[in-house]
C-alpha cells in the first residue's frame, strides 16, 4: 500500500474499479505462461511461440494496470519497463514498421532493452523469469507488483465505501 492516505477524487466515474480486471488477469498469465514453459506436449517452435504468446498477454495486463495507475499519479520503478517490452514485443515483433516515426521508436526500445540492432529480438524464457534482450524480468518482481498494485486498489474500494461512492457487495 501507499505510505500516505491516496486522493481517489481522479475517478468521479469509477472508471478505476475496471483496473481489478488486469490485476486479475495479469495473475492468471503468470499462471498460463509458467503452465507454457513448462509443458512438453508440442513441438519446440510452438512451445516457444505458445510462451511468447502468454508473455504478450502478461504485458498487455500490466501495460493496462500501469495506465489505470496512471490515472492517480501512481508510479512504480516498473512502469517504463512493462511499457517498452510489451511495445517491443506487440510492435516491434508482430507489426511491420511503416513509417520513420515507428522505426525510431523501435530503435529506442532496443536500446533501452540492449538489443542488438541486426536482431529483431533476443528472447529467452524460464519458469521464473523471461528475458527480452539483456533485461531479465522477474516472476518474483511482477508478483510483488502486483501485491503492490491490489494494495492500492484495497485502498481505492476502502475509500469508494467510506465515502458512499461504492455500494456494490462483493469487494
Amino acid at each position: 500500500m501507499s505510505e500516505n492516505k491516496a486522493n481517489f477524487s481522479f475517478d468521479s466515474s469509477g472508471q478505476f474499479l475496471l483496473l481489478q480486471i488486469y490485476l486479475l488477469g495479469a495473475a492468471l498469465q503468470i499462471d498460463r505462461y509458467q503452465k507454457a514453459v513448462n509443458q512438453q506436449k508440442y513441438s519446440k517452435t510452438t512451445s516457444v511461440f505458445m510462451q511468447l504468446h502468454e508473455v504478450s498477454c502478461l504485458l498487455e495486463d500490466l501495460d493496462c494496470i500501469r495506465r489505470y495507475l496512471s490515472l492517480g499519479n501512481f508510479d512504480h520503478s516498473s512502469h517504463q519497463l512493462w511499457k517498452t517490452a510489451r511495445d517491443h514485443i506487440r510492435h516491434d515483433i508482430r507489426d511491420l514498421i511503416s513509417n520513420s516515426n515507428d522505426e525510431n521508436r523501435r530503435k529506442d526500445r532496443h536500446k533501452s532493452l540492449n538489443l542488438n540492432k541486426k536482431l529483431l529480438s533476443r528472447l529467452t524464457f524460464d519458469k521464473e523469469e523471461f528475458i527480452i534482450g539483456e533485461i531479465a524480468i522477474k516472476i518474483k518482481d511482477i508478483k510483488d507488483y502486483l501485491d503492490w498494485a491490489n494494495g492500492i486498489f484495497q485502498e481505492y474500494i476502502d475509500d469508494s465505501r467510506s465515502s458512499g461512492r461504492l455500494k456494490a457487495e462483493g469487494y
